[in-house]
């Protein structure tokens, strides 16, 4: 079976604790991550020796490699990632909670059902 190729967007506490998991897990290929913070994606993919480092999730989504994503985003950012996985057919792992405000919730419920992603 091929490996899951895994992009993670945030690269804080959580952001850490994802490539983590994700770099030791035997199905699982972290190839990228992303942070509005250059320097930080830079520590965080060095420390797990990822090639790929981006600013922009949107680039990253692009990606043919990047198959899913864990989004680690602080919890009233994850919307807008979350959307634009949903848009880009890519796997989404995202922290809780899910959404801070109800409209966020419905329009990331909006783009999933719209998606069909997992």
């Amino acid at each position: 079976m091929a490996k899951i190729g895994i992009g993670v967007i945030g690269a804080g506490m959580w952001g850490e604790s994802h490539a983590r998991v994700f770099s030791g897990h035997p199905d699982v290929r972290l190839v990228a991550v992303c942070d509005v913070v250059a320097d930080k994606a830079k520590a965080l993919a060095k420390k797990y020796d990822v090639a790929k480092t981006f600013t922009d999730y949107n680039e990253m989504l692009k990606d043919p490699e990047v198959q899913a994503v864990g989004i680690t985003t602080p919890d009233f950012l994850h919307r807008d990632p979350f959307v634009a996985a949903c848009r880009a057919g890519k796997t989404i792992l995202v922290e809780k909670p899910l959404a801070t405000t109800y409209e966020d919730l419905a329009a990331m419920k909006k783009a999933y059902q719209e998606s069909k992603v997992r």
